[in-house]
Parts: structure tokens; C-alpha cells; sequence
């Protein structure tokens, strides 16, 4: 990416560069495990702690945000980098493919319309709840989580992208009011909204909580990690290292699952991958994870269109044949019904068929927008930090 070399061998220190590649194979790997999450079956693959909470992988996404927009513009709006200016390249960045995959959400509630009463529909309302204009509007705008929090309307998977929008907000608002303390605060503001969740039994407001506890960690770890860069890792202490961090991530989602626990351990990995030393980081160097990296945006969006007109042919299949394949209702009700190999083979094929059509966004719709807003970013003079920014 970017014709980045690897760290060197030789000398122990972080190699200095713009982007953190092994950060983005890890976007990619946690895209994957949300799509993982998002598949049922009454198999030992689909029924185990980490895949029920692997949904945890978004709230990495939040911390890696944080580091990575801190890294990348903290310095710039401390200085007085135009708040208007950087919320629209970060607006811009999210807007066309989300925009895109809503219209596609839309065409299929016509087509629902169009088709009337099916078996496979299994009494599902086009339009109905989840889908009203109300929530269109709303979720047009990345606003859906602010209007209509915890309901996750039309395209389920952007309501952390609605939050994400705002935590940039959050970013420009701190590192405009705090300049060089904006760290103190974000943090601050992390601890407190992770212990409101802790306290809550009502989840109205956990996606947006959930946002500014991992943003913040985030913040905080960019601003140690700018302090400790210059650390010596042996390439054996850094393998240790990286694969000690890769089973506490893995555990801390599995059996602790407590946003502000889990993102703690996720900030901690943040900071050793930052890196970039040990054998861990040298595997996901490799073209396959960092082409995952480049394509996790897109693979988030459109998974869950992929995967729910993956019920819907099984439906459709088993309505015509009478053969039991899946399960396929509302409210995460989709479930395969079928044996440990045939559910393999359908999710491997869902998991494909996810990351074709993620190319295809990412071609067509991610990859020109991201150029464009470089090109706005290069004419505002924040060119460098826009080829650092995330994606998500």
C-alpha cells in the first residue's frame, strides 16, 4: 500500500511513516469477524463466546479511529485547522459508498413491494418497521443513531458509522477547545461514558457511549504512542509480545465483553501493532491482509446486504423444494439449518461472494471518493493528513 517497506530488521526501531499498515490488516480481519458475527448455525463454529461477541470488533473500530484521527489531524486542529473543513473531507469520506449502499437497501424494499406476499418473506412488511421514511431521511444523512438510537434502520451495519461521524465532531470540538490538553479531555470523556454504560440497563444510547469510549482510548493511546515511538523491540520480545496481545484481544471479546474493559486490551494492541516489529506484524505486512485492510470499509457496508439476499435465495429454495435450509426472519432472527459442512461451505461462499462485491464498491465508489477528497484536502493544505485519516 502505498509502496510502504517493511519495518527494518536491524535496529529495533517503529519505522516512521504516514500510515500504520498492520493497523489497517486488522481493520480488515475485524470487518471479517462483524461478518462472522452475523451468521447463525447450530454448529460449534457459529455457537461459541467469541463469535457471539465478536460485534466487539466495532468498538475496535472505534479505538483505531481515534488513534488514527489523532495521528493524522490532532496536531492540524490544535492549530486551527478549520472544524467545517475537516468534517466535510470526514463526511465525504463515508458519505458515497453509504449513500450508494442505502439506494440499493431502497431498490430491494421496491422489489419487496413489487412482490407481494412470499413464503421466504415470512410476513415481512416492506417499508415497515426499520424501514420508514422518517428513518430513510435520517440515515441518508448519518444521523439514524442521534434520531433513532439502538434501531438500526435500513442498513443495519451504518449505525456505527453514524456515530462514527459524530465522534469526529467530538475530535474537531476537543482539539479545537483544548489544543495540546485535548487529550486529558477526550479521555476523560471516555472514562466516564464507558462507566455510564457499565451502569445502564437501558441501550438506547450504548452505540453512541460505546463511540466515545473506544474514540477516546484511542486518542489517548495516539498521544502515548507519540511519546514511546522511539522504544527498541527485539524482533523475538516483539513475536512474544504481538501474539501474547492477539490472545488477550481474542479473550477479552470472548468471555469479558465489557466496552470499557475490552477496549482497554484493544488500545494496548493498538499501540504494540503501531509498531509494526514482530512476526505477527511481518504476516499481516503480506499483500493478502493489506488488500483486506483497503477493502474493510466497503466489506462492512455491503455484508449484510450479501448475506441477508443469502437467506433469501435459501428461502426461496427451500419454499420451491420443501427442504429445510435456514431460518430467515426480522430482528437477527437468520439462522442456516443446516449441517456443520453445508453451513461451512455457505458461509465460505457468503464470505466470497462479500468481499467480490466489496472490490466492486470499492472500485467504483470508495476509491474515486477517496481521491477526490484528497485532491479538496491537497488544495486546503491538509494533504498529509488526509492520506493518513481513516476510513472508518
Amino acid at each position: 500500500m502505498n509502496g510502504v517497506a517493511e519495518p527494518s530488521a536491524t535496529n529495533g526501531r517503529p519505522p516512521r511513516r504516514d500510515r500504520f499498515v498492520v493497523l489497517d490488516s486488522w481493520r480488515g480481519l475485524a470487518a471479517l469477524g462483524v461478518v462472522w458475527h452475523h451468521v447463525n448455525a447450530p454448529n460449534a463454529f457459529f455457537m461459541n463466546p467469541l463469535h457471539d461477541h465478536m460485534d466487539m470488533a466495532v468498538d475496535f473500530f472505534f479505538v483505531l479511529s481515534g488513534f488514527v484521527i489523532a495521528a493524522s489531524y490532532g496536531e492540524r486542529l490544535a492549530e486551527g485547522f478549520s472544524l467545517g473543513k475537516f468534517m466535510f473531507l470526514r463526511f465525504m469520506r463515508l458519505w458515497p459508498l453509504h449513500v450508494v449502499v442505502l439506494a440499493a437497501f431502497v431498490v430491494l424494499e421496491l422489489v419487496f413491494l413489487g412482490l407481494g406476499s412470499f413464503d421466504f418473506l415470512q410476513g415481512r412488511e416492506p417499508f415497515g418497521a426499520g424501514r420508514s421514511p422518517a428513518e430513510l431521511l435520517a440515515t441518508t444523512f448519518l444521523l439514524q443513531e442521534y434520531f433513532f438510537p439502538h434501531r438500526y434502520p435500513w442498513n443495519t451495519a451504518s449505525w456505527s458509522i453514524s456515530v462514527e461521524l459524530g465522534l469526529y465532531l467530538f475530535a474537531g470540538a476537543v482539539f479545537h477547545l483544548f489544543g495540546r490538553r485535548a487529550v486529558p479531555a477526550a479521555l476523560l470523556v471516555s472514562l466516564a461514558a464507558g462507566l455510564v454504560l457499565m451502569s445502564l440497563d437501558d441501550l438506547t444510547w450504548s452505540g453512541v457511549l460505546r463511540g466515545l469510549t473506544g474514540f477516546g482510548l484511542g486518542i489517548a493511546c495516539q498521544w502515548v504512542w507519540q511519546r514511546t515511538r522511539d522504544l527498541r523491540f527485539a524482533a523475538g520480545t516483539a513475536t512474544l509480545a504481538e501474539l501474547a496481545m492477539v490472545a488477550a484481544i481474542l479473550a477479552s471479546i470472548a468471555f469479558v465483553s465489557v466496552a470499557l474493559v475490552t477496549d482497554l486490551v484493544f488500545a494496548l494492541g493498538v499501540w504494540l501493532f503501531a509498531y509494526q516489529r514482530g512476526a505477527v506484524s511481518r504476516l499481516l505486512l503480506r499483500p493478502a491482509f493489506v488488500w483486506l485492510g483497503t477493502l474493510s470499509y466497503s466489506i462492512y457496508m455491503v455484508h449484510g446486504m450479501v448475506v441477508g439476499r443469502t437467506y433469501d435465495v435459501l428461502g426461496l429454495v427451500q419454499s420451491s423444494t420443501g427442504v429445510t435450509l435456514a431460518q430467515s426472519g426480522l430482528g437477527g432472527a437468520d439462522r442456516l439449518l443446516l449441517g456443520p459442512a453445508g453451513a461451512l461451505a455457505v458461509f465460505a461462499a457468503m464470505l466470497a461472494m462479500t468481499v467480490v462485491v466489496a472490490w466492486v464498491t470499492w472500485r467504483f465508489v470508495e476509491d474515486p471518493a477517496r481521491r477526490w477528497s484528497k485532491r479538496r484536502a491537497e488544495r486546503w493544505g491538509a494533504g498529509a493528513a488526509e492520506r493518513a485519516a481513516p476510513t472508518i
